[in-house]
């Protein structure tokens, strides 16, 4: 398998003139990095609350009702869509967990 210009993300595999092979590493320019945008989501729930984003994997932790955390914006449609069923004697209600504060 030939291996010369392969690929590799961050760098490039290259033989030079004597056949050596060697990693060429390739710098993302800064201009193209993507910034990241928060959103400021509270629990509405009196409980300790932690959760990994779907979309980005980042852990988000609320401490209690009110507890504000900044979430990245690509999470924050499933948490919007969290609910718990409430209520007693068959009466099912459901409650959000989570609302977005401006």
């Amino acid at each position: 398998m030939d291996t010369a210009n392969r690929d590799f993300g961050l760098g490039k595999l290259k033989k030079d003139k004597s056949g050596d092979v060697g990693v060429e590493l390739i710098e993302k320019p800064a201009y193209n990095k993507v910034s990241e945008t928060l959103v400021k989501v509270q629990s509405l729930l009196d409980a300790r609350l932690v959760y990994s984003g779907q979309a980005t994997g980042k852990r988000y932790e609320w401490l209690k009702a009110g507890s504000i955390v900044s979430v990245s914006s690509e999470d924050v449609q499933q948490l919007m869509e969290k609910e718990i069923n409430s209520g007693c004697c068959g009466g099912h209600t459901k409650t959000k967990i989570f609302q977005i504060v401006k």
